[in-house]
């Protein structure tokens, strides 16, 4: 199990623009005391988790950066958590305060007509182009020293969420995939909030294992005949989740399929709905446009 953590290999990436420089303080401070930190900040300084711009102060985004994100705020679906298009909050970065809201949102009309089979859902951003540089890179470049910022944020928008539950439990690859790609990004971002949380994490609690294509430009309906049984229960983790309260966690929620596939597995297990909580949702054009229109 500890394998699912360990840093990969040194290899190629084709993802954008990548800078050595996070990766090379991760490695040399597995080497160094704390007391040679100061030394280190010298000859590598601090950058910027997505630009690469000097910050100051390690594993963040530098102020333009952060300011770029969408950070999804009241009033937004409890079951999908697509912010609702009539959406006039103020700027996102009010949205990392953690009060209780005194007027939840009613649930959106499609999961009125449609529940899914989740207890309740929270995303920390919309899925732009600014949560992509911080997203994809974890999931396709080996950036793995972002899975604990990303976790601190979900600590942060999740609060309520996380007081509410037993157990972390990420979404799984198929092995295949875990080989090629070396690690589970959802299993790190989880690894890093239950350090945050002292939830425990059930790291293989879903195990996959039904290889499936990539779900990348498919619809709704083509996601859910691609994940029929294609995931499952861990046998040798059936005790850990026996009527726990679990979150699901994973790092971008589009349909909610492969979601919906999870909480089926779950669901002879437990009386308890799972909760959703992932780091960034996809939404509708005609969602996004008046969203982001109105956080400028």
């Amino acid at each position: 199990m500890s394998d699912l953590f360990e840093r990969p290999p040194f290899r190629v990436v084709t993802f954008g623009h990548i800078n050595p420089i996070p990766l090379m303080r991760e490695n040399i401070l597995s080497f160094f005391s704390i007391g040679k930190k100061i030394a280190l900040d010298f000859l590598l300084p601090p950058v910027c988790l997505s630009c690469f711009a000097p910050t100051g102060q390690a594993k963040l985004l530098c102020t333009q950066c952060f300011a770029q994100l969408s950070f999804i705020s009241e009033p937004f679906c409890p079951l999908c958590a697509l912010p609702l298009p009539f959406s006039l909050d103020p700027p996102p970065t009010t949205l990392l305060k953690t009060e209780t809201p005194s007027n939840p949102a009613s649930p959106c009309p499609s999961c009125e007509q449609a529940p899914p089979p989740w207890a309740q859902a929270r995303a920390a951003l919309l899925y732009d182009e600014a949560a992509k540089k911080i997203i994809l890179p974890l999931k396709y470049a080996d950036r793995t020293e972002l899975a604990p910022f990303l976790a601190n944020i979900l600590a942060m928008v999740g609060k309520d969420m996380l007081s509410q539950y037993h157990a972390l439990v990420p979404v799984p690859l198929h092995k295949t995939r875990l080989r090629q790609r070396y690690y589970n990004q959802a299993a790190l971002i989880g690894h890093s909030l239950s350090k945050v949380t002292g939830l425990p994490l059930i790291v293989d609690g879903l195990i996959r294992n039904k290889k499936t294509p990539s779900l990348e430009g498919l619809n709704r309906q083509e996601r859910t005949i691609i994940m029929t049984d294609a995931i499952h229960i861990n046998p040798q983790r059936q005790a850990a989740l026996l009527n726990k309260k679990i979150i699901l966690i994973d790092d971008i929620m589009t349909t909610g399929a492969t979601l919906t596939a999870c909480c089926q597995a779950l669901a002879p297990l437990t009386e308890y709905k799972p909760a959703i909580l992932v780091m960034a949702r996809t939404p509708p054009p005609d969602i996004a446009r008046p969203y982001k229109e109105s956080l400028t």
